[in-house]
């Protein structure tokens, strides 16, 4: 339990310290290149996995890390980072970009990190210790009807066009307010304060939502096991408060 409490002091400072020196990355030097459609990546991207990668393995060395830049594999003790979970609105000079960390155990999620650099947001949680937003504990919505609702809807160019729009309209005619904000990790984190009341999206990555989806359960809310066909496979993450959960899963029809 002792190095549970270590780990998650070095994600918050390796979080904070990556937030930093994201704030003061020269926009002149970010090296764009396309991954695919409307999906970069930037040097900062690159600098960011490489810091966290270097700064766990001093400190556990023994830790796998999986990253979205330079991958990796599973293992019994991983670290599961999104160096910059938003970077279109990183490159953009939007302000809904985050570091997301997780730390998986045995196959247990146990500690989410997810700092937001431009509201000075650190997004904390560990399994069975609640959630927190720079010390501070927070919680989920009790919203209970989509007709008065806030619903992230997330949407990945690769994924199904039909799909989607099925679900948008569902969202309308229930008489849902609904966002798109191009961040998992951010969409979680407002999730699990309260200031959104649910998220849902399809043809994630393990890096973009498990550090989120553990502060929203944390905060009292409801997500699914993200990952049944395993961490390094695509997947959809949903997340709400328990009184609206029914209703989204029906509505994403998941």
């Amino acid at each position: 339990m002792e190095e549970l409490a270590a780990r998650l002091d070095l994600a918050r400072r390796m979080a904070r310290e990556a937030g930093a020196r994201l704030l003061d990355f020269s926009r002149d030097r970010l090296d764009v290149s396309a991954k695919g459609a409307q999906d970069f990546v930037t040097a900062a991207d690159r600098m960011v996995e490489s810091l966290i990668r270097a700064r766990t393995a001093e400190a556990f060395p023994g830790d796998v890390v999986l990253g979205e830049e330079e991958g990796g594999t599973t293992a019994d003790r991983l670290w599961v980072v999104d160096p910059i979970d938003g970077t279109i609105n990183f490159i953009r000079g939007l302000p809904s970009y985050a570091v997301s960390i997780a730390y998986v155990e045995h196959g247990v999620l146990e500690l989410g990190v997810v700092h937001i650099p431009l509201l000075a947001e650190t997004f904390t949680a560990r399994r069975g210790h609640g959630a927190f937003c720079n010390d501070r504990r927070i919680q989920v919505s009790a919203c209970s009807s989509l007709a008065e609702a806030r619903i992230a809807a997330g949407y990945a160019q690769r994924g199904s066009k039909a799909q989607h729009l099925r679900f948008l309209a569902r969202l309308m005619r229930a008489g849902t307010d609904i966002l798109k904000v191009n961040s998992a990790a951010v969409c979680l984190a407002m999730t699990a304060a309260g200031r959104i009341d649910g998220y849902f999206e399809r043809e994630l990555m393990a890096w973009d939502v498990l550090g989120g989806q553990l502060l929203v359960r944390e905060a009292g809310g409801v997500t699914n096991d993200f990952g049944a066909q395993g961490l390094t496979r695509k997947d959809y993450t949903i997340a709400s408060g328990p009184a609206l959960a029914a209703e989204l899963r029906a509505c994403a029809q998941v």
